[in-house]
């Protein structure tokens, strides 16, 4: 077997977080930020994606230095270093009202991302606030979803 050659230049690495990036013990090693150095000094980007809220990879982006965008929510949002939203892709309010429905009917466990990435848990049609940005539409489709669960008979624990 012939080894691989490439033609065209590395110009940008983009690495998954966790289990990735950082340890099962969520520590990015000093090994993990000297491989992302010798990137930099050799002028590739380094990106990062997650299927964590951004706001969950602020500490990732600081000690790294970061100036690329960040995926976020497998996919689902793009921010830049400073957490400001450039791409957002949300749920329709009824789909996730509908979704929150048949997950906690299950008696399973929903976390909800807001719009400036903070999440609040819903368990047995109750919702606790882990984090809350700032409100705006988002606090409306909460109120929606809660008067959606309410409505419904609590489940048995």
């Amino acid at each position: 077997m012939k080894p691989y050659t490439n033609k065209d230049p590395i110009r940008l690495v983009l690495a998954d977080v966790d289990g990735t990036l950082v340890t099962q013990e969520k520590v990015l090693t000093a090994k993990a930020k000297a491989a992302v150095a010798k990137l930099k000094n050799a002028g590739i980007t380094f990106a990062i994606t997650s299927g964590r809220p951004p706001g969950g990879m602020q500490t990732v982006i600081k000690d790294l230095t970061l100036t690329t965008v960040v995926a976020g929510f497998n996919g689902g949002v793009y921010v830049t270093p400073r957490l400001d939203p450039i791409v957002t892709r949300d749920l329709p309010k009824d789909a996730a009202a509908r979704a929150l429905e048949l997950i906690t009917s299950h008696g399973l466990v929903a976390w909800l991302y807001t719009a400036r990435f903070g999440m609040c848990r819903i368990r047995k049609g109750r919702m606790s606030i882990a984090k809350l940005g700032p409100l705006g539409s988002n606090l409306k489709l909460l109120r929606i979803i809660l008067r959606t669960l309410d409505r419904r008979p609590r489940l048995s624990a």
